[in-house]
């Protein structure tokens, strides 16, 4: 018997076991305290069969798709708000520009004044 990719084995063995091909068609080989043809049942101690038990192999990799998904939509928004408050700080100018109208703004304000008495 050859070795088969698990995605080819009814349920992929349920991640219980290794798929391999046999004469009559993909064939799951589980591992100890697994058995049926997916390995969907679980052998316990004291030989009673427990149908479908849940695995949960798959949860720490669930969490880290999900957290890269999580991440990878924060830098997304990070970088169109970056992106327009860039566009905005174009459109306004620099900080030196602001500040250095600032400092020159009371002077125009008060000729101004003066010039109208």
């Amino acid at each position: 018997m050859s070795r088969m990719v698990s995605r080819m084995c009814p349920n992929a063995c349920g991640g219980r076991g290794a798929c391999y091909s046999s004469t009559s068609g993909p064939l799951c080989v589980c591992r100890d305290g697994f058995f049926g043809d997916s390995c969907q049942y679980i052998l316990e101690a004291t030989s009673t069969v427990v149908a479908d038990a849940t695995d949960s192999t798959d949860f720490w990799s669930i969490l880290l798709v999900s957290l890269l998904v999580l991440f990878s939509l924060l830098g997304c928004c990070g970088a169109i708000v970056w992106y327009f408050r860039s566009k905005n700080g174009d459109r306004i100018g620099g900080l030196d520009e602001i500040s250095s109208k600032a400092k020159v703004a009371p002077k125009k304000i008060k000729e101004y004044l003066e010039n109208l008495v």
